[in-house]
């Protein structure tokens, strides 16, 4: 199963509370056609045999995987699935979207949009270090 809560999106799994579920992912940036090199790693064991893993998709990534579930001396490789950055991704004023269309801008060679976005990235990054400032404790 697939969703997405706020700026991530999860993959999750049932299955045996003795499970081990493995993820093995690559990452792809349709933008730049750079691809991360293949990995695996272990799925967490949530609650009562839900396993899950949350990744940060930016506009333009693609999320290819399959997940392998090792129980009771079995071992089952799932199909592999597809995800994306939702279009929903863009919308928002929180810092993923705005780096989200940003990237869009990029892509669409508009660069107006591009500085506009920049700017108000930078404006709201700025007045964040300002207004929530941390105190040195020495």
């Amino acid at each position: 199963r697939q969703y997405r809560l706020d700026d991530c999106v999860f993959v999750e799994t049932r299955a045996r509370l003795d499970a081990e579920v493995l993820i093995t992912y690559t990452l792809k940036n349709n933008l730049t056609d750079e691809e991360q090199p293949e990995r695996t790693e272990m799925l967490m064991h949530r609650f009562r045999g839900i396993f899950s893993k949350e990744f940060t998709l930016f506009y333009g990534e693609i999320l290819t995987y399959h997940l392998t579930v090792k129980s009771g001396g079995m071992t089952e490789v799932l199909e592999e699935k597809i995800l994306s950055a939702p279009p929903a991704s863009l919308s928002g004023m929180g810092s993923y979207q705005r780096i989200g269309r940003m990237l869009k801008a990029a892509e669409d060679r508009d660069e107006e949009a591009l500085i506009e976005e920049m700017c108000g990235y930078f404006k709201a990054k700025h007045a964040a270090e300002v207004l929530f400032a941390l105190e040195e404790t020495v």
